[in-house]
């Protein structure tokens, strides 16, 4: 399950981001959680609009 590598994740101290809109099993875990949608987030990237806010 994605579960399972967060958690190796971690225990291999690297940096978890999650992007979920919704909870997850594995936000705990997270170094970093953005609650957005995923095709937001890349359409900000590609036109170069992305702004922590975003």
């Amino acid at each position: 399950s994605g579960f399972r590598f967060c958690r190796r994740a971690r225990e291999q101290n690297k940096a978890l981001l999650i992007i979920n809109p919704g909870l997850t099993r594995a936000d705990a875990l997270a170094t970093l959680k953005l609650s957005t949608p995923c095709e937001t987030l890349l359409d900000a990237a590609i036109t170069g609009t992305f702004t922590a806010n975003t």
